[in-house]
């Protein structure tokens, strides 16, 4: 069998969706099997970024553009150089000469349209509408994802498989504290910190978690900062100005991007890391801050309570006493902390490369038998969307 992976977002962007493609690619490269694999790749230096392995080959597919790269130069690149199959992250070419698989993290954009730019919102509805309609297997990252995909896009559960996100264990703890140090200098990280990891958008609930904080100094003289990494991304100037309105200008860091050779020096420094999200389709950055040894807090919201399991202390980010409650004990209780870190280690190893990434070969297999024998999607039937192995 032969797979074209859509890997468009490595090298252009560092998102979950560049995140889920350099893992993926990762883990096929050791527990692909024997099928062969091509990487679309759309900037010259993501073929630095993707493994060298004898199954991967990497292929340029220009421009990044998804508004021609979509409708045009992917499909033309299927025609000249086919494949068995082909799998795209969220939206899909209105047509292509093979089987579709689509991964759809989640469809934020139409559970919560209020939450982007109206014009973005309604073209990426659309693409992604037209993908789950067209694919002959969507992959989501949770249960939650795959009602709301199945609810929105009226789509049948039974075409819907649930395997969480790859997880790479290149992402491990800087144990040395002079080895954090020149990273954490480079974002203004002074003093010990609670750490978010993340865009600045609406679903993200970001000012939620600065008023929590805020209250958390209050009620418990807590002297942390609060780091803020991730790019603003929409509607993020109220979160930006926040701080200064709560006399925090000083305590609350805003990093931007962290380059990615940082990220594991800055999530091993935090004391804790928290996200206080009301919507996610899974959510990697607290199961990378695990793998990183530091204890979690995160929202009981959306599909979060999937992503965390037991690894984390959940709490309603609607509670602003509860979240103040979570964030004190994870950081003052050393026998909560010890247990959220053991906790947090086995949650990562449930999610890493070699089960996660044998699901999802397993899912090409599938697909790829569903298009060719169009009884088999009645027999698999809705058994394969609650597999209890997928976690």
């Amino acid at each position: 069998m032969r797979v074209g992976i859509s890997c468009e977002f490595i090298g252009t962007k560092r998102n979950g969706t560049a995140t889920y493609s350099r893992a993926l690619l990762a883990g096929i490269a050791r527990y692909g099997g024997e099928h062969e694999y091509v990487a679309y790749l759309s900037a010259p230096e993501a073929r630095a970024m993707i493994p060298r392995a004898a199954t991967i080959t990497p292929r340029m597919v220009y421009p990044y553009l998804a508004l021609v790269r979509v409708p045009l130069t992917l499909p033309v690149e299927l025609l000249h150089r086919p494949v068995d199959l082909v799998h795209t992250q969220n939206w899909a070419p209105p047509w292509t000469p093979c089987p579709l698989i689509v991964t759809t993290h989640d469809v934020v954009w139409e559970a919560h349209p209020e939450m982007f730019p109206r014009a973005l919102g309604a073209r990426v509805r659309l693409l992604a509408h037209l993908a789950s309609r067209r694919a002959t297997l969507i992959v989501t990252s949770s249960h939650y994802s795959a009602h709301d995909i199945a609810r929105l896009h009226r789509v049948s559960l039974e075409k819907i498989r649930v395997i969480p996100p790859p997880l790479d264990l290149a992402i491990a703890p800087v144990v040395s504290p002079a080895a954090r140090a020149p990273a954490l200098a480079r974002y203004g990280i002074t003093r010990p910190y609670i750490l978010y990891v993340g865009s600045i958008e609406p679903r993200k609930n970001v000012d939620g978690l600065i008023r929590a904080y805020a209250a958390l100094r209050r009620a418990h003289g807590v002297a942390h900062q609060l780091v803020i990494a991730g790019q603003p991304l929409y509607l993020f100037q109220q979160v930006l100005d926040l701080p200064a309105q709560l006399g925090l200008r000083h305590d609350v860091v805003f990093t931007g991007r962290v380059a990615d050779e940082d990220l594991p020096a800055v999530y091993s420094g935090a004391d804790l890391f928290a996200t206080l999200a009301v919507y996610e389709g899974f959510g990697l950055p607290p199961l990378e801050a695990m793998a990183c040894g530091v204890p979690v807090v995160a929202a009981a919201a959306a599909a979060l309570p999937e992503s965390v399991g037991d690894g984390g202390l959940l709490v309603d980010p609607a509670d602003t006493r509860a979240v103040v409650t979570a964030l004190a004990r994870a950081l003052n209780d050393p026998g909560l902390r010890a247990e959220l870190r053991a906790r947090g280690h086995a949650r990562v190893r449930a999610l890493g490369l070699e089960p996660i990434t044998r699901q999802v070969v397993a899912a090409y297999e599938e697909c790829l038998d569903r298009a060719r024998r169009p009884g088999a999607a009645r027999r698999q039937g809705r058994s394969a969307l609650y597999r209890k192995d997928t976690y």
